[in-house]
């Protein structure tokens, strides 16, 4: 998925846009940051990054 491994609930948990979150990890398309993020809440079974932040919260990840 990644080699950023466990960084993605805290990345997704703020309010960055796509623009934003690829700036933050050095992702230069925004479109691949939806693709990376559309497979992330695949793996963890959830719709969206709210549902991402909650499990993340409910794990204790911060």
């Amino acid at each position: 998925m990644s080699n950023r491994p466990g960084r993605e609930p805290a990345l997704t948990s703020n309010s960055a846009g796509s623009n934003a979150l690829g700036r933050q990890i050095r992702i230069a398309s925004s479109v691949t940051v939806r693709n990376q993020l559309s497979a992330v809440f695949a793996t963890l079974r959830v719709s969206g990054r709210v549902q991402v932040a909650l499990l993340a919260r409910d794990a204790g990840i911060p």
